[in-house]
């Protein structure tokens, strides 16, 4: 029994004798031991932050799995609308870009640089009344 949970008298002293107080004050060994890892744990900030990361890279790796799914549900869905003719086309694109899959990233980055660059072309053309046409 702690100092705290002991009965006060109509004095307001404790009920408690010295025995019972000296060994409340002694800390239990099983209690100190908690208390010291419940410590450790929390100031071992590194380990808190790598284990957050490691749920959270979990719980992104779900998620997109999860998104992977739907879309390819959504494409089959899609390409099951399609006429034959559409379709086997699609198929053969699809099938082409799995195997180069590099074809495809180097026509986008394409078609976005010549994007960038008409753009900049029209501004400076906006910019420069005199420039030639």
């Amino acid at each position: 029994m702690r100092t705290t949970d002991a009965h006060l008298d109509s004095k307001g002293t404790s009920s408690v004798g010295p025995a019972e107080e000296q060994r409340d004050s002694e800390p239990d060994p099983n209690e100190s031991g908690d208390t010291a890892d419940g410590v450790a744990q929390k100031v071992d900030v590194a380990a808190q932050v790598k284990d957050k990361l490691h749920e959270t890279a979990e719980s992104v790796q779900a998620k997109a799995a999860q998104v992977t799914h739907e879309a390819q549900v959504k494409a089959q869905e899609a390409l099951a609308k399609l006429p034959p003719p559409a379709r086997e086309r699609v198929e053969q694109l699809s099938t082409t870009a799995r195997q180069r899959p590099v074809l495809p990233a180097a026509v986008a980055a394409l078609i976005v640089g010549v994007g960038v660059v008409l753009r900049r072309l029209l501004r400076r053309k906006r910019r420069r009344p005199g420039w030639p046409r």
